[in-house]
């Protein structure tokens, strides 16, 4: 029943990427709207469009850094979603690798999504390369940057127990 709203969205996020083109946070927004619609392939047309955008700004602020981060981020699942792991991966990589290089070199604040992107990228070392030792890794660095759930605390237990490191294992099936 909110269908018409929702169009209205559409047609105010194409007015925002119509005039003004260079910001890339309205490129982002309306490939986040195609994700929230289902049209996946617009929204990595888009998404990809916004990347190059992020890339071309010289202002970063932290909220547009961790906007840029969130683009790899649903890209990569995008990508996970039609079982191209490997371009997903090469996605999470790139975004994770812009995160701690302005973390180290700016101070920038993580926020939740960062979280899942550190998941999304250790559930294709625990699922898919069976590389638990990186899953792990990734698990508790997503768990450090605000994403803790009770699936990841499993599989962080089942990499621990595997590893013969039960009283890690017990404790992170507790949490």
């Amino acid at each position: 029943y909110l269908r018409s709203s929702i169009y209205d969205v559409r047609d105010l996020l194409e007015t925002a990427v119509i005039k003004a083109p260079e910001i890339p946070e309205s490129l982002y927004n309306y490939g986040r709207y195609f994700v929230e619609t289902g049209a996946n392939t617009n929204a990595r047309n888009v998404l990809e469009e916004a990347l190059g955008v992020f890339k071309a700004t010289e202002k970063k602020s932290q909220k547009r850094l961790l906007a840029e981060i969130d683009t790899y981020r649903i890209l990569g699942e995008l990508y996970a979603g039609d079982l191209d792991y490997l371009r997903a991966e090469s996605y999470y990589v790139d975004g994770l690798s812009l995160f701690e290089t302005e973390r180290d070199n700016s101070g920038l604040k993580t926020d939740k999504k960062v979280g899942v992107l550190y998941s999304d990228l250790a559930n294709i070392d625990y699922f898919i390369s069976g590389d638990y030792e990186a899953a792990l890794s990734n698990y508790m660095n997503a768990i450090e940057n605000h994403n803790d759930t009770p699936s990841i605390r499993y599989r962080v237990g089942y990499i621990q127990y595997a590893n013969e490191n039960y009283a890690e294992a017990l404790g992170s099936f507790i949490k």
